[in-house]
């Protein structure tokens, strides 16, 4: 019993003791298994505060490298901007500069074309006002003209009807010397008769005048009967015909002068008149021109002269002077010949070029005769023949003025100028290193040569502008800039720089302001080295052109 109790308590303390240690084991398992979970779970949230880090760390950079990115395009696409507004700016400025010169040539184009057409107008004006005057007086000429056949008829039938009394006249004087000549023979005839008887019958039978038909004398020789009706009444001495003075071939004088063409003569004629090719001016002393300027300067036996006064270009042309005496017409000529003095009419303005361009001038003149167009270079004296002066490629000692004469030979020329200015860039020419002493003055110059004028600026070593102040004055000049010292100090030594530039361009030049017995680098800090009486001179120039 004992020792089956006994053994029951072992097994049961074995029991004990199993489900003890199964009990331990499960709970040391599940504490395990709970601290393996646990870090498994630590280990799971490390990864993934790793990953998570990581993929933070990851975002952060791809973020990063995005600004990177964003900001190099954007600084990429803010210099391409810039480089395409510069560009768009240069592309706008050359065609803002081609556009004005398209302009100016389109305006100068437009300006011709006006004057010519101006010109043009002026001259149909002046066509249509002679042309007017022309028909007018061509009316008026033709009415006189009718008048004058009219006059000339009147006095033709005057003249018909004076020479038909003279005829009757001479008839009826001719029949009173045949009745008195008949009567005598009829009174001889008779004494005969009652002397001689048969003798005084044959007598009178041979000499009895014996008339011609009747009619036959008057009928045939009418129209010399005035002729010899002056000869007989006047004497065969006084019959000469009248001499006719000779004009020159030619007569010339000047636009806006008088001249008097003479027609001399030595007897009174019948008739006489002054004709300007078809155009009658005077019959007489009757005026048939309409011109007021045309007037009758002697109408007598021996001078018949016409004056004009203002003579005109129209006035040119023939001019006859005709008279007639024995109804035998008399005729003589003079062509006149008007001349204008050479004068420019039209030249090409002040011209302000760069540079490189070309240059056109021109010069229009007129004149009677053609005048001849000369252009002068002043600067060198050269001459050049024609209306049109070309320059290619125009350099800036060719700007200068260039004189436009024009000459005929009728008066002294006639002279304009041009003024040619040519534009350039800035170029400093002059440009020294100073030395300077502690508490005296100094001055550096800077000389450039510009068209337009350049304006001036100066900096330091650091680029920084200088400006004035008690001890330092800048004075800019037309062609030059100085930079004045009044009091120099440790810090004014150095180098100076002289920016010149106007809107073709810049140039810059360096220079020394340095204290005698130093040495000083261009570029580095300034620090006098010991090198005793050394020097070296540091001298930059660069030329900016613009484009």
């Amino acid at each position: 019993m004992e020792i089956k109790t006994e053994s029951r308590l072992g097994l049961k303390e074995a029991k004990i003791k199993s489900r003890l240690g199964l009990m331990e084991i499960k709970t040391e398992s599940r504490r395990s298994l709970k601290e393996a979970k646990i870090k498994s779970r630590l280990g799971l949230m490390e990864i993934k505060t790793e990953s998570r880090r990581s993929l933070k760390e990851a975002k952060i950079k791809s973020r990063l490298g995005l600004m990177e990115i964003k900001t190099e395009s954007r600084l990429s696409l803010k210099e391409a901007k810039i480089k395409l507004r510069l560009g768009l700016m240069e592309i706008k400025t050359e065609s803002r500069l081609s556009l004005k010169e398209a302009k100016i040539k389109l305006r100068l184009g437009l300006m011709e074309i006006k004057t010519e057409s101006r010109r043009s107008l002026k001259e149909a004006k002046i066509k249509s006002r002679l042309g007017l005057m022309e028909i007018k007086t061509e009316s008026r000429r033709s009415l006189k003209e009718a008048k004058i056949k009219s006059r000339l008829g009147l006095m033709e039938i005057k003249t018909e009807s004076r020479r038909s009394l003279k005829e009757a006249k001479i008839k009826s004087r001719l029949g009173l010397m045949e009745i008195k000549t008949e009567s005598r023979l009829s009174l001889k005839e008779a004494k005969i008769e009652s002397r001689l008887g048969l003798k005084e019958a044959k007598t009178e039978s041979k000499l009895r005048y014996v008339a011609p038909p009747t009619g036959f004398c008057y009928e045939r020789y009418t129209h010399h009967l005035p002729l010899l009706l002056s000869f007989v009444l006047a004497g065969p001495d006084s019959v000469q015909a009248a001499e006719f003075g000779h004009l020159p071939d030619n007569l010339t004088v000047l636009e806006g002068e008088s001249v008097i063409l003479r027609c001399k003569i030595d007897e009174e004629v019948t008739h006489k008149a002054w004709l300007n090719r078809s155009n009658i001016l005077f019959a007489g002393t009757d005026k048939w021109s309409l011109d007021p300027r045309v007037s009758l300067v002697n109408s007598n036996d021996s001078d018949f002269s016409i004056q004009i006064e203002q003579v005109a270009v129209a006035d040119e042309g023939p001019y006859t002077c005709s008279f007639q005496a024995l109804n035998q017409p008399r005729i003589a000529h003079v062509y006149l010949i008007v001349q204008v003095p050479a004068k420019i009419v039209n030249i090409s303005q002040d011209k302000s070029v760069n540079e490189g361009d070309d240059v056109n001038l021109f010069c229009l003149a007129v004149g009677r005769p053609e005048p001849t167009i000369t252009w002068k270079d002043f600067k060198y004296g050269r001459m050049y023949e024609g209306e049109f002066l070309d320059i290619t490629d125009i350099k800036r000692h060719q700007a200068e003025e260039f004189e436009c004469i024009t000459n005929n030979g009728v008066a002294p020329p006639d002279t304009r100028r041009v003024k040619v200015t040519v534009n350039y860039p800035p170029v400093i020419t002059d440009v020294k290193n100073m030395p300077a002493q502690l508490g005296k003055t100094a001055i550096l110059r800077c000389e450039a040569m510009a068209v337009p004028t350049a304006s001036f600026e100066w900096y330091r070593d650091d680029r920084r502008p200088v400006e004035n102040d008690n001890t330092l004055k800048i004075k800019n000049e037309k062609t030059r800039s100085l930079l004045l010292f009044t009091n120099v100090t440790e810090k004014h030594f150095g180098n100076y720089t002289c920016f010149a530039s106007n809107r073709l361009g810049a140039s810059n030049a360096s220079m020394l302001l340095f204290r005698p017995g130093a040495v000083y680098s261009v570029g580095a800090p300034l620090s006098p080295c010991v090198s005793g009486l050394g020097l070296w001179l540091g001298l930059s120039v660069s030329i900016l052109m613009k484009v």
